[in-house]
C-alpha cells in the first residue's frame, strides 16, 4: 500500500497515530526499505515480532530503531518528535523550545534539548561541492544592541564590529543556488580567504562589498564589488543584497523568535537556517524525510551543555 503524504501538521499527525507508526516509517528512511542494519557493527539484523526489537545476526546485540540516532534515549514520544522535526523544518524563523513546550505538552528543558538534537543532525556536511556561477559574500556581526539594554548595564565600545559582545559569521550565497554560513573567529583576510578557497570555485565571480578583507580575492577569482560607504548597493550585476536579506532574516529571527543564542550554539542556529534556505524548494514532506535521513548520531545533554566553545 503506497504511504500517504502529508503538507500540514494535521496530516502528518493523522498520518503517524501510533509509535509504531512511527517506527516503521523511521526504519524505511534510514535503511532505504532494505534489511535492518546492526548500528553495533553495521551487519545485517532480524527483526522480532513486535516489530520495535531488533537483533543482529553477527554480534547478536538487540537495539531498537532510535538506537544511534538524536531519538536514542528519549522519554519522548516519537510522534512529538515527528511534529517537532515538522515544525522547525516548516517554520520560516523557527520556534522557541517555550513555544514548542507547550505545543508538545512538555517541559521547556526538553524541548531544548529536542531542538538542538535535530539542530546536531541537520548540521552542514564538510565535503559538499564548491559553490558556482555568481557567488554573493558578507560578514556580519550577532550579538544585541548596546542601545537596547538598561543604561546601566551598557557596555561601551561594543558597537558595530566589537567582538566584546557580538560573535562574528561569515556567508556565501551562490545566486539561483544555496547559501554557505559559519561562525569565524573573526572578518580578517587570513581567516576568509581560507573559507572562501575552500567553498567556491575558483571559475566563479564573487562579489562583496569595499572590506579590506576581500581586497586579494583578485588572485583567485574574478571579483567584483560595490563600495557601501559611498552609497553604492548596486554596480550593474554587482550587489550582495541577497546574502545581506538572508542575514537580516536571520537576525529577525533571533530577536523575534530566539531573542538571544549564545556563541557556543551560534553554529547550530546558522546550520538550521541553512538548512531551512537550502530546502526552499522542496516539499513539506520532502523536506522532512531529508531531516529523517540525517537523524544519524547522537549528541548527549553532557555534551550540549558543557562549557567547550
Amino acid at each position: 500500500m503506497k504511504d500517504k503524504t502529508f503538507s500540514s501538521i494535521l496530516q502528518l499527525a493523522n498520518r503517524f497515530k501510533t509509535d509504531k507508526d512511527c517506527r516503521h516509517y523511521l526504519a524505511q528512511k534510514l535503511w532505504r526499505g532494505e534489511s535492518p542494519i546492526c548500528p553495533h557493527c553495521t551487519n545485517d539484523a532480524y527483526s522480532f515480532s513486535d516489530g520495535k526489537r531488533y537483533k543482529c545476526k553477527t554480534c547478536k546485540k538487540q537495539f531498537t530503531i532510535t538506537v544511534g540516532t538524536i531519538f536514542e534515549g528519549s522519554h519522548i514520544e516519537l510522534q512529538k518528535w515527528f511534529i517537532a522535526i515538522y515544525i522547525l523544518t516548516a517554520h520560516k524563523k523557527g520556534i522557541s523550545s517555550l513555544q514548542l513546550g507547550r505545543d508538545l505538552d512538555i517541559t521547556q528543558k526538553s524541548a531544548w534539548y529536542m531542538l538542538h538534537r535535530i539542530r546536531y543532525a541537520i548540521r552542514s556536511e564538510s565535503f559538499l561541492a564548491p559553490l558556482e556561477n555568481v557567488v554573493e559574500l558578507d560578514e556580519t556581526y550577532v550579538g544585541g544592541k548596546e542601545k537596547n539594554k538598561h543604561r546601566s548595564k551598557r557596555i561601551g565600545g561594543t558597537e558595530g564590529r566589537s567582538l566584546d559582545k557580538k560573535v562574528p559569521v561569515f556567508g556565501m550565497f551562490e545566486r539561483g543556488g544555496e547559501v554557505r554560513t559559519e561562525r569565524v573567529l573573526n572578518a580578517k583576510s587570513q581567516t576568509l580567504l581560507p573559507i572562501i578557497a575552500k567553498n567556491v570555485s575558483s571559475e566563479a565571480i564573487v562579489m562583496t562589498d569595499e572590506a579590506s578583507s576581500y581586497r586579494q580575492l583578485y588572485r583567485t577569482h574574478n571579483h567584483l564589488k560595490v563600495n557601501h560607504k559611498t552609497g553604492q548597493y548596486v554596480n550593474g550585476t554587482c550587489h550582495t543584497n541577497t546574502i545581506e536579506n538572508y542575514w537580516s532574516i536571520f537576525k529577525r529571527a533571533i530577536i523575534g523568535i530566539y531573542h538571544q543564542i549564545s556563541p557556543k550554539h551560534t553554529d547550530k542556529y546558522l546550520d538550521e537556517f541553512e538548512f531551512r534556505f537550502n530546502s526552499r524548494k522542496a516539499t513539506e514532506q520532502n523536506r522532512f524525510d531529508s531531516m529523517l535521513l540525517k537523524s544519524e548520531g547522537y549528541l548527549s545533554y553532557k555534551n550540549l551543555i558543557s562549557k567547550t566553545k
